[in-house]
């Protein structure tokens, strides 16, 4: 008798052979997470948000080189880079402009009318909305917007323009959809932080609450984050302590052909002295390690163990 396999048996023993170990089902990975230490809210943003595995392991790796990159975290004492007068100017002209600009047309399509790309996009965002969970209610929405956004501008020309003529989220998706770029670093920006803030209240938070936004333990904030060189967002969390935890979002990321998994990152030029820095680097490297070699880690520390994934430098100058 003569055996023959279709091509979803071949598949599956392929997939059963050549599945990577550091593949984990959805419950396994957060053992990963436990520490004796309080997990920064870049950490808690990837282990609760019910991210794939797949997702994760990208995440996972790409914070924990970024950690390791001097070009956003140097030491303390060479923190203070002087930036002159035109880098100066760029970043509070850009700031100004982004805040000014980019809620003008789409709040005046609110009022006049919706082009059907944005009234497409908010429907998704309504249902997103309806997620209890904040963490797992920003992937969702980070998402979104690297699946709407477009890649960089190719052409500099365009990118010169964009760089000095701040889009409105409407104007960021039309772009996108008619040409497949969005922008640069300002317009991506701008397009993950209004959609933030459409979802941002607790779905379950009474009214009174929610028309005075006034937070609790499921609501969240973010912003835009200007510096001389690149925009990307910061999202805060309440703790229930009085306080909030953060992370950083940068859309850039995916946009410029990266991974287009979810990337919560510590946040980035926090003057950091090497010991601090060295220290939330070996926290997430123990963890990247328990996730990607759990299986067959040894006890080495060795800072240059092997990772699956080497991510390259954006491109950080816009």
């Amino acid at each position: 008798m003569r055996m023959t396999l279709g091509r979803r048996s071949l598949n599956f023993i392929l997939i059963f052979f050549f599945l990577p170990i550091s593949v984990y089902s959805q419950g396994d990975y957060r053992v990963c997470f436990k520490s004796d230490k309080p997990l920064p809210g870049y950490l808690r943003a990837m282990r609760d948000s019910n991210m794939s595995a797949y997702d994760l392991e990208d995440a996972i790796q790409w914070a924990c080189h970024e950690l390791d990159d001097p070009i956003f975290f140097p030491d303390a004492r060479n923190d203070q880079t002087p930036i002159g007068p035109l880098g100066k100017a760029k970043a509070v002209g850009g700031a100004l402009g982004s805040i000014f600009i980019s809620g003008i047309p789409t709040g005046l399509m609110d009022i006049f009318g919706q082009n059907k790309t944005l009234s497409e996009y908010k429907q998704k965002l309504e249902q997103i909305s309806k997620i209890q969970n904040p963490r797992e209610r920003i992937r969702k929405v980070y998402e979104l917007v690297v699946e709407n956004q477009g890649k960089s501008d190719k052409s500099p020309l365009r990118a010169t323009y964009d760089s000095l003529r701040p889009r409105s989220p409407s104007g960021i998706l039309n772009k996108a959809k008619a040409t497949g770029e969005g922008g640069v670093c300002r317009n991506f920006a701008t397009l993950l932080d209004w959609s933030l803030m459409q979802v941002n209240m607790s779905p379950t938070l009474p009214k009174y609450y929610s028309t005075w936004k006034i937070p609790d333990e499921n609501s969240f904030v973010s912003e835009i984050i200007f510096d001389p060189w690149h925009e990307y967002v910061e999202v805060k969390i309440p703790n229930g302590k009085g306080t909030f935890e953060s992370f950083q979002l940068d859309p850039t990321i995916p946009a410029e052909g990266h991974t287009t998994a979810f990337l919560p990152l510590y946040p980035r030029h926090q003057g950091l002295n090497p010991s601090q820095r060295e220290q939330l680097w070996r926290q997430c490297r123990d963890i990247r390690d328990c996730i990607l070699y759990s299986k067959y880690k040894d006890d080495s520390s060795d800072k240059s163990a092997p990772s699956l994934l080497t991510p390259p430098r954006p491109n950080i100058v816009h």
